[in-house]
């Protein structure tokens, strides 16, 4: 019931009944099996692994918590060429390279979307069909632009951080902007401060020193990778990350905070092995950060009017943190809740724009509610996430802007 993919192709009990089928016709298909096998394998493609979001929610309904995203993860991995692996590792270990070609390319794009020959759209088209091809050759890395699908900007360059802004010294707190902030900047119709700069005049603002990691530019989480079943990439990219981490951190001493829950649950998981070595780190998603360490320490704080609706993440929601979301929410909103129908949008880190119509039926249910929340609000309101693709997931849902709930914090205290 919490599969994204249930209403579009798949459930997780049909993709291990198939996935069994395939098994047992690869080990003994004759005849007209093996027609039938190349048909299942063919579909299945599609159905069963490139619209599964490998959230991994279906665990969380599941009695004896079988874990299909994983099943797909493994089937996925056993697909891979030494090619695609060898270019994997290579993009985890140059990070710094991909995501400078990541942000060159939606800039290429707007400038060649741009172009425009009287009332005829000739980037729209350019575009789509360009990339219409390059899907078709390499559909897991290259997604079809098509002409009405909104794409964000550039991220801006990050802000400096910098000493405490206000009230008295709290510490210090070493920064680390997910590679997805780094990447990708504002959507169509939004405005405002970058996510990365309402995080860090926030921190400031609360009274923390902010640092970052030493090659910030250069680290990555590993989530990209593990999401994709390139199990050696991501760990050399998240055990890279960990060492930066603890020396920034000044070995453990001050607090790591990051503006993605599932780059927090990432780093969480690499935490748990780093401890097993006698490196203890504390790992917070922005959110858990301030409830758990900045709200305690004030007894009333700056608020926005209206309403603010949230959309907890998978990773939230899977560890407890819509808690915290919330409790940040109804400390710096007049008004705050979360849909009853809030479940995995299906973005999925690049599933969104790999296989939008994913998206699309997995939000469809919760965005309706927001926009009747919305519509029917006596004042201003909003919806806020923790994570960036989430976040334009759910914009396309809603039909407007969601955004980091750091911006909310942010707007409260600049208001003050």
């Amino acid at each position: 019931p919490r599969c994204p993919s249930r209403g579009l192709t798949l459930s997780p009990r049909q993709r291990i009944v198939i996935a069994r089928e395939i098994a047992g016709l690869e080990a003994a298909a004759t005849g007209d099996d093996v027609g039938l096998l190349a048909e299942l394998e063919a579909d299945f493609a599609y159905e069963g692994l490139e619209t599964c979001a490998g959230d991994s929610m279906c665990q969380t309904s599941c009695p004896v918590k079988i874990d299909t995203g994983a099943l797909v993860k493994e089937l996925k991995a056993a697909r891979h060429s030494p090619w695609a692996t060898s270019l994997a590792t290579a993009a985890a270990e140059r990070f710094a390279t991909t995501a400078l070609l990541a942000r060159t390319g939606l800039g290429l794009i707007a400038v060649a979307r741009s172009l425009r020959l009287g009332p005829l759209d000739l980037g729209g088209a350019l575009v789509e069909a360009v990339t219409g091809w390059l899907h078709e050759t390499a559909p897991t890395l290259v997604p079809r632009i098509e002409r009405g699908m909104a794409l964000p900007k550039p991220a801006s360059r990050l802000p400096r951080p910098g000493p405490p802004t206000n009230g008295a010294p709290a510490g210090r707190v070493v920064y680390f902007p997910s590679c997805l902030s780094r990447i990708l900047g504002a959507q169509p119709g939004e405005s405002g401060p970058s996510t990365a700069l309402a995080v860090t005049r926030s921190l400031a603002w609360a009274g923390y020193e902010v640092v970052h990691p030493e090659g910030l530019g250069g680290l990555c989480c590993g989530m990209p990778f593990a999401s994709k079943a390139f199990s050696a990439a991501a760990t050399r990219a998240s055990e890279h990350t960990m060492d930066a981490l603890w020396r920034a951190s000044r070995e453990g001493a001050d607090a790591v905070v990051t503006d993605a829950s599932p780059c927090a649950g990432t780093l969480d998981e690499a935490r748990s092995a780093l401890a097993s070595t006698g490196r203890n780190l504390r790992i917070f998603d922005f959110a858990a950060f301030w409830a758990r360490e900045v709200l305690p320490r004030h007894a009333s704080l700056p608020r926005v009017s209206g309403l603010a609706v949230l959309h907890p993440t998978c990773t939230l929601m899977r560890h407890g943190g819509t808690a915290d979301l919330l409790a940040v929410a109804k400390a710096h909103a007049a008004e705050a809740c979360v849909p009853a129908s809030a479940e995995c949008c299906g973005f999925a880190g690049d599933r969104g724009f790999l296989v939008p119509e994913l998206t699309a039926s997995a939000a469809a249910k919760e965005g309706a509610e927001i926009r009747a929340r919305l519509d029917g609000a006596s004042g201003p309101a909003g919806v806020y996430s923790t994570c960036r693709t989430c976040e334009i997931g759910m914009s396309r849902a809603v039909g407007r802007p969601v955004r980091s709930v750091a911006h909310l914090v942010y707007e409260a205290i600049a208001g003050a």
